[in-house]
Formats: C-alpha cells, sequence, structure tokens
C-alpha cells in the first residue's frame, strides 16, 4: 500500500488531501463466522474471494485510487488527475523448454502455451501456440505505469486446456524500476515455480513528451516494428467532471439518471451512474492509448439509464489538442441532441510517447526475418550468460501469519493521520474561539475528513 499526502498547504493539517492506492493486487485472506460460514464452502467460497479482490481492485488498485479530501477548497481534480510516470512497451518474444503439461499414452507430449501479463489491474493475453515447447509469440504489450518504484509486472505461462483448468508452466515477476533504470531490455529470464523453462522479452520505458513534433518521429518508429499488435504513439488522459442542464429525455420523466461512454478507436470506457440530477457531478479520470491523434476522434455519449436512450454527444477531434498549449483542453462541450444549453465540463490532456534512449530497440521486420530463419538452431548459451538480466522480483506466495491484512495496514497508516488531522483541526478551533481572528477570510477545515472503508 503506498500513500500519497499533497498537495502541501500553509494552514493546518499542511496537507491537502490524502491518495490511497496499492500498486499491485493485494493478496486478500478472510474467514467466515457464524451464519455466513454457510458462504465459506468449496466452489462458492472461492467465488466470493474472487469478488472481494475484484471490488477492492476497482477501487484501490493503480490505476484506481482513493482520495481522501482534507481540506474542502482542494478540488478533487488535483487529487484524481495527474498523469502518469511513463508507459512500458514490452515484447514477449518466445520461450523454450517448457515442461509438457499434455502427456500422451506413450509419454509423448506437448502444451499448447499462452502469456498473461498483469501490472496492477491492467492484464494482457498473448495468443496460444499449439503443440510445442518452444513458442514464439512476437507480442507486444503497452501497460500504463503510475509509480513504477515498487510494482512489479508478472508474466505466468498457461497451458490451454480445452476440456479443463489451464495448466501452470511457470511464472515471472520483475520489478519495473529495474527496467525503467536501464530503459533497454533484452534477455532471457528463468521461469520460476517450474521443473524448466525460460522466457525472452525485451522492453523499452517511454516517457510523457509536451512536444507535439515528437509525433512524427513516434510514428515512424513504430511503423518499423514486426508486429500484428496495435502499438501507440501517444496517451489521453480525460477528467470528467460535470454536466448541466440535462434533459429530461420525455416530457413529464423525471431526471435523468446520467452515464457518461467514451470512446476512441479500440477503447471503450463508461462513467458511474449519478441518479435523479440534471446536473450530474461525475469527477472520474479515463485515459486512452492512442495510435495516431492525428487522425482519431475521442465519441462522449451521455445516456439516461432508466430508459436506455441516449441524452446527447459530442465528438472531439484529437488533432485539436495538437496545436493547444501543453496539448491541454479544458472547456465545457456542447451536447448535440440535447438542447443549446446542456453542456459537459472535461479537461482533455494529451502526452505523446518518447523513448528515453531516443529510439526503440525493438527488432525490425528484417531483423525479425533473419531470427525466424535460424530458429532451428540450438541456443547454447546459458540464461544467465545472456546479457541485461534484469534482477528477479519473488514470485508471489500465500499470506504467512506474520503479513499484515488491509485494515491492520489501514489502521496503522491511515486512521493516525485522520485522526491526527482531527486533533489538529479542533486544536486550531479552540485558539481561534480564545483569540480574535486575524483573517475574517480564512480557509475553512474540513473537521471530520472521511474515512476509509474497513475491509
Amino acid at each position: 500500500m503506498r500513500v500519497v499526502m499533497k498537495p502541501l498547504v500553509k494552514i493546518i493539517p499542511l496537507i491537502g488531501g490524502v491518495t490511497v492506492f496499492f500498486l499491485n493486487r493485494p493478496r486478500i485472506d478472510f474467514n467466515l463466522t457464524n451464519v455466513a460460514n454457510v458462504l465459506d464452502m468449496p466452489g462458492l467460497g472461492d467465488v466470493l474471494r474472487k469478488a472481494v479482490i475484484e471490488q477492492v481492485s476497482a477501487m484501490m488498485v493503480l490505476p484506481n485510487k482513493f482520495p481522501v479530501q482534507l481540506i474542502k477548497d482542494i478540488p478533487l481534480k488535483s487529487l484524481k488527475f495527474s498523469p502518469p510516470a511513463g508507459v512500458l512497451r514490452l515484447h514477449i518474444i518466445e520461450a523454450r523448454d517448457l515442461i509438457k503439461a499434455d502427456v500422451g499414452v506413450l509419454g509423448m507430449g506437448k502444451s499448447d502455451p499462452y502469456c498473461i501479463i498483469s501490472v496492477g489491474i491492467q492484464e494482457f493475453r498473448t495468443q496460444v501456440i499449439k503443440n510445442t515447447i518452444t513458442p514464439k509469440w512476437n507480442f507486444f504489450c503497452e501497460p500504463i505505469i503510475d509509480q513504477f518504484v515498487g510494482q512489479n509486472i508478472d508474466i505466468e505461462v498457461m497451458d490451454e486446456d480445452q476440456s479443463s483448468k489451464d495448466d501452470f508452466l511457470g511464472r515471472v515477476s520483475i520489478d519495473i524500476s529495474k527496467l525503467v533504470k536501464k530503459r533497454d531490455i533484452s534477455a532471457w529470464l528463468q521461469l520460476e515455480d517450474t521443473k524448466s523453462g525460460s522466457i525472452n522479452i525485451q522492453s523499452t520505458w517511454l516517457t510523457l513528451s509536451d512536444n507535439p513534433e515528437d509525433l512524427a518521429s513516434q510514428l515512424i518508429d513504430i511503423r518499423s516494428i514486426n508486429s500484428r499488435s496495435t502499438m501507440y504513439s501517444a496517451v489521453l488522459l480525460v477528467f470528467l467532471d460535470s454536466a448541466k442542464h440535462l434533459p429530461n429525455v420525455n416530457r413529464g420523466a423525471e431526471e435523468p439518471s446520467a452515464q457518461v461512454h467514451f470512446t476512441v478507436t479500440g477503447f471503450k470506457e463508461s462513467s458511474a451512474i449519478r441518479p435523479h440530477s440534471n446536473d450530474p457531478i461525475w469527477e472520474e479520470t479515463f485515459r486512452f492509448l492512442l495510435h495516431n491523434p492525428e487522425i482519431q476522434d475521442l465519441t462522449v455519449e451521455v445516456t439516461d439509464t432508466k430508459s436506455n436512450k441516449p441524452i446527447g454527444m459530442t465528438r472531439v477531434h484529437l488533432c485539436r489538442l495538437l496545436r493547444e498549449k501543453e496539448m491541454q483542453l479544458e472547456e465545457p462541450f456542447q451536447l448535440l441532441g440535447a438542447g443549446p444549453n446542456s453542456k459537459i465540463l472535461m479537461t482533455l490532456l494529451l502526452k505523446i510517447l518518447v523513448p528515453t534512449s531516443g529510439k526503440t530497440s525493438f527488432m525490425k521486420k528484417e531483423e525479425f526475418s533473419k531470427k525466424e530463419k535460424s530458429a532451428d538452431e540450438k541456443d547454447s548459451r546459458s540464461v544467465m550468460d545472456l546479457p541485461d538480466l534484469p534482477d528477479v522480483a519473488p514470485s508471489a506466495r500465500p499470506l504467512s501469519p506474520s503479513t499484515p491484512t488491509i485494515q491492520e495496514m489501514i489502521q496503522t497508516t491511515i486512521i493516525p493521520v485522520v485522526d491526527n488531522v482531527e486533533f489538529q483541526s479542533e486544536k486550531s478551533q479552540s485558539t481561534l474561539l480564545s483569540s480574535p481572528p486575524e483573517n475574517s477570510d480564512s480557509t475553512s477545515i474540513r473537521s471530520s475528513p472521511p474515512r476509509l472503508l474497513h475491509l
């Protein structure tokens, strides 16, 4: 768990808010007692634990954060809307010496391997390669990284089974800060928790640029990479603030329960539902990877969830952001089909992805073709002989008796901070009552900031 205290202010409690989040999916264990113990049975208990983990992940696992506003004059936008640290362009090339998960009667057999790549709640999956223990995926993914210090990227190799649960073939967990520090990595990594197997990966760390002139070189770079996966040149950050004067869907109908749907080529995100309001407030953040912002649009649709009817829509040509100062646009956008007074307030921020080394180190099309031709030649080098082998973090293990629970972590980190804020607030108020106020325009202090949900 990580706690970020910002922004700094000049009055008690000296910080405007607290943001809490998990870098990786937490390992949660709990026992049901009394009547609820009926739910703790094989199958049903696993479903319940999965549901709890998904709810916690949706609330507090990066990129999701749980903000606590300590001073009411500090806007939630300053706590929720901030650019990520960068993007990790990861290339899963191939694997070798995997175990044979599907063994026949004569002892012969192979596997149908694929990989699951996880960073926080972001998850990617390669294609399945049939009947082999030396698969070649040539798969690219680009997870957005908010905090690279302390966060891991987990790669699990699985064997697909049509009639039963997929078999586990091995895993590797890499500290992202190691990849960021070395900028470009090309290495074979030994799989853990398995008898044999290693996986070949490449990675490049991409920073975020405010210069629109960087887009052209990035587009040329990604076109030269041999991949069936869609490669991205920019990231779009959207802060959905509020809407004003939304109309009722039907004459005489109740106020709408509005939900906003964002669509960019290949991606679709939806906001929370704000029931019974013509002026809903969301204050939510969304992020989209873009292939080419010069030709892509952001489509925004507002619907009434009670009647499933559209309220209004707007479309933003993203090339417009390339001409704006710092590639940022904040304004109320007119909702077409909702009336002349209906508007939706958003902030759009565009960032160009730029390799820290100046250009990517991935294999170009010609290099990959040469590697394919020599694939049958046995590689005599060991895993440790290959260059730039990053340090591998220990794989995830079950909770031990000494591992603190989520409630204990919250009790020892967040609650003392909030209690101290309450004490300082009460002390400040008592001081103000006992002496004449020096400034009648002083900022008010939240006396009882909301506490985190105890899990």
